[in-house]
């Protein structure tokens, strides 16, 4: 990599960090539009594997009810595993100009809906029969 890709990749990971600090929207989708504009789709997924990994394991270790938050969602955790194999298995094998749209569109529809904060409410029973799905669709587009 040439320095003027590297300057760009890490004023937007700094970028992405000041963003994620104001606004709360999750770091790697704040990240990935400037890794991709300088490194292309697959290496920028790449790269954001471990900076994801370890803030998600900083939130995980440092939440005051761990124990009762793994027993109520143990269904949604265990199924966001196969939905990850799921959406890296179709990451790998369809083209990278597609999966750079599929990624704008989530991107930008995930900031319109953290811009707009709808009020979801869902019935309480509801609740246990949706995690598992809810699971395996997150995991599917965070594999994607």
């Amino acid at each position: 990599m040439d320095f003027a890709t590297i300057a760009f990749v890490i004023a937007g990971l700094l970028l992405a960090g000041l963003i994620k600090g104001t606004t709360g929207i999750g770091y790697s989708s704040c990240a990935l539009p400037f890794l991709v504009a300088a490194l292309g789709l697959k290496p920028a997924v790449s790269l954001l594997v471990v900076p994801a990994i370890a803030t998600n394991f900083m939130v995980v270790v440092s939440t005051p009810h761990l124990q009762s938050t793994a027993k109520h969602f143990w269904p949604l955790y265990l199924a966001t595993v196969p939905g990850i194999a799921a959406g890296v298995y179709l990451l790998t094998s369809i083209d990278q100009l597609l999966a750079t749209r599929i990624l704008g569109f989530m991107i930008v529809a995930y900031g319109a809906h953290s811009f707009l904060k709808p009020e979801y409410r869902l019935p309480e029973s509801w609740g246990p029969p949706l995690r598992a799905p809810i699971g395996f669709l997150n995991g599917f587009s965070a594999g994607l």
